[in-house]
């Protein structure tokens, strides 16, 4: 055996990826249950995960839906869903159609269910599980897109907002929302009831047909939200949600919106409940740290008349928003409603620490014009600023194959972010100094896809062998340390030797192609120290892949832009 003290990995295998396997899953799913990443999966029509399952998904697993049979993937209360994916092997649910004949509303979406909290006043009684309703506790809905039946396997709600339902973590949906009546749709990823204790984060949401992201009640967190190219809303609450979101990114295409009349096409939009009415819990959410891309920079809107607003806050909503940068809408925000207004005046709907550039600060809904001057100065005196032109604020956020969403040198945005005060402070939120969805660190490289349109899902998203992360160990272990690691311009690759020995050491693809040699030869024992030059390389997930004699170790190294 070798001297050299490292942990060694022995790479799978190459596999023909024209073999990969493809399961067709097309009812429910009653007992735990698992998909590899070897296989690829496909849903026919509504899969519910029910009977307090898990449905375990590996990391780098490809799931498509099918479009005729609005195929979507429901987590029934009680059950969960594990779908806990890596930064280097993200979870893809996507169109079940070829690279180039992709489009919005190819399949259903994901629904989970959960047992917290909604503002309904009694169960649903005309649903098809009212029955079953009727026997559990605190009130029972029946989420929305036809998915109920009468096993009861599309309510939601109860009376624990610390519920769990699992994990989504690095997960990307593609192509998902189904219409199937004017106001009632299948979203790209739906929370109904969903608890506190459920773990949501690095999500990308691509090309939604409907709402990228909708919560109804519940109290589920998320950090790391992408929605890219949404067809209606981008983040949209309802029914009494008081969860926290933190670092999320909207980018709005100009070819993509909602048809119908009025403004319908909106970055947030709140609602308390569709009566409206003031009851409780009322929904309260906290968003911090979001960066809100409107289409105006590609695309004339004067076309396109149902593109509005940044924020759409109407019936009764008293969802807060702090941190965040608004560009490239007609209008930022969008208080719509008497119940509105009074609520941001009252400070139970705060609006602190924001920058809306590029278009009409505010539009409110009131008759009253001493009210109206009421809410604008109330809303500069929150430490919200206002800019001509979104110029100089982010490096490429309108780019729609290759966005940068990080701030240029000496943008505003680099400072102006607080987290003392009412709702903001609180140990969920991650004190930054910038406003937006990303700082000094790019947290979108290496997992998401900007051109899913365009994206080869014939074989495993990413294999195995092109990983080489499963590993047979040597006696002694010495791990290769990566340095900054994203790295922006240069990374510095730290090995320890035991004993002289010879080592070539390079940078690879997820794909197994060679970017760059960094080292061959002989070296002397101790710490030993490589510098890496990024500038040229595009932003991603990278392999570093240390070789000595039959034995190889790889570790992951991110670069950003």
């Amino acid at each position: 055996m070798k001297q050299i003290r490292l942990l060694f990995l022995c790479l799978i295998s190459i596999q023909a990826y024209a073999q990969t396997p493809e399961k067709t899953i097309n009812g429910p799913i009653t007992k735990d249950y698992t998909f590899y990443n070897d296989t690829i999966y496909v849903l026919d029509g509504f899969v519910y995960v029910k009977n307090n399952s898990t449905l375990t998904i590996e990391p780098g697993t490809l799931i498509k839906g099918i479009k005729a049979t609005r195929s979507t993937l429901v987590i029934t209360m009680g059950s969960k869903i594990y779908a806990n994916g890596t930064a280097s092997q993200p979870i893809v649910f996507t169109s079940s159609f070829n690279q180039g004949n992709r489009a919005p509303g190819d399949w259903g979406g994901i629904v989970i269910l959960g047992r917290g909290l909604v503002n309904r006043t009694a169960d649903c009684n005309t649903c098809p599980g009212a029955a079953v309703a009727a026997n559990l506790p605190g009130v029972q809905v029946a989420i929305e897109g036809d998915l109920d039946n009468a096993s009861g396997d599309g309510l939601y709600g109860g009376n624990d907002n610390t519920d769990s339902s699992g994990v989504l973590r690095f997960v990307r949906v593609e192509f998902a929302g189904t219409l199937i009546t004017s106001g009632n749709e299948i979203n790209s990823i739906t929370f109904g009831g969903v608890g506190s204790k459920t773990v949501v984060e690095y999500i990308q949401v691509s090309h939604a047909n409907d709402d990228a992201f909708e919560w109804f009640g519940g109290a589920v967190n998320a950090k790391y939200l992408i929605a890219q190219g949404s067809v209606d809303d981008d983040f949209d609450t309802d029914f009494g949600y008081s969860g926290k979101v933190q670092f999320a990114i909207s980018q709005r295409d100009s070819f993509l919106f909602d048809t119908g009349s009025g403004p319908t096409t909106n970055g947030f939009e709140s609602d308390n409940d569709s009566g409206p009415t003031f009851g409780g819990p009322r929904t309260a959410g906290v968003f911090s740290n979001v960066s809100m891309v409107g289409p105006c920079a590609n695309g004339p809107l004067d076309d396109f008349g149902s593109f509005q607003n940044g924020a759409r806050l109407r019936r009764n909503t008293q969802l807060s928003i702090f941190n965040s940068v608004f560009i490239g809408q007609r209008t930022g925000i969008l208080l719509d409603g008497s119940g509105v207004v009074q609520a941001f005046l009252n400070d139970t709907l705060l609006l602190k620490n924001n920058l809306i550039a590029g278009s009409t600060l505010l539009n409110i809904t009131t008759n009253q014009a001493a009210q109206t001057q009421a809410v604008v100065a109330k809303f500069m005196a929150g430490a919200n600023d206002t800019a001509a032109s979104s110029d100089g604020l982010l490096k490429n956020p309108f780019d729609y194959l290759q966005p940068d969403f990080q701030p240029v040198n000496g943008s505003g945005l680099l400072e102006g972010a607080s987290f003392s005060g009412a709702k903001i402070n609180d140990p969920f939120f991650t004190p930054v100094s910038f406003r937006g969805a990303v700082g000094d660190v790019d947290w979108t490289a290496g997992w998401t896809e900007f051109n899913a349109l365009e994206a080869d899902y014939s074989q495993p998203v990413y294999p195995d062998s092109a990983n080489a992360i499963f590993a047979h160990k040597t006696e002694s272990v010495n791990l290769i340390k990566i340095s900054p690691n994203p790295a922006k311009d240069q990374a510095c690759v730290e090995i320890d030797l035991i004993e002289k020995g010879r080592l070539d050491i390079a940078v690879y693809d997820l794909h197994g192609k060679l970017i760059k040699h960094i080292f061959s030869g002989k070296l002397e024992p101790g710490n030993q120290r490589f510098y890496v030059e990024t500038t040229d390389m595009p932003a991603g997930v990278y392999l570093v892949k240390m070789q000595e004699g039959p034995y190889h170790t790889v570790s992951r190294m991110v670069i950003s832009k």
